[in-house]
């Protein structure tokens, strides 16, 4: 489901604008994320943070790529989208899903940006692969905040 479908379905829900905002990103970095992973498994651009990676069509999904996510993170990502469209206990356990994913491709991002480049990878590959995944993160990680804030008041609201 796109990222415009997923907002639709959470307008008609009544959620928040937070919410909403939240569900379109995260469905827009996820994504991302599996285009990202067919190119690097293309182009073989193997995860070089912990080790350098070797054929990333067989690492792919435990490592991921050197500019994508593994497949746990991603998993949780899209579990995380679809908690977010639920009532507002399921939607919390989706809106700190989206954090800690976020808090994961910090920690990627950074290992990818610092590690050595390969015949198979380059710098330019892996510091790019660096920004646009901190730039991702501190996205989702403003968006979880404004979420759990929204979450807080529909609480406060509802006693």
């Amino acid at each position: 489901m796109s990222s415009t479908t997923y907002a639709a379905s959470a307008s008609r829900a009544g959620l928040g604008p937070a919410r909403r905002r939240l569900i379109s990103a995260s469905s827009g970095v996820l994504a991302l994320q599996l285009v990202l992973t067919a190119v690097a498994v293309a182009a073989n651009w193997p995860a070089q943070f912990g080790g350098e990676g070797v054929d990333a069509s067989a690492e792919f999904l435990t490592r991921g790529t050197a500019i994508s996510a593994p497949l746990l993170p991603l998993f949780v990502l899209a579990l995380s989208i679809a908690a977010l469209l639920a009532d507002r206990a399921v939607a919390l356990a989706g809106t700190l899903g989206v954090g800690v994913v976020a808090g994961l491709t910090v920690v990627g991002s950074l290992g990818e940006a610092v590690a050595a480049p390969t015949a198979e990878v380059g710098r330019a590959v892996l510091l790019a692969s660096g920004a646009i995944g901190l730039l991702l993160a501190g996205l989702l990680i403003g968006l979880v905040l404004g979420t759990l804030r929204e979450l807080s008041r529909d609480r406060a609201g509802s006693r």
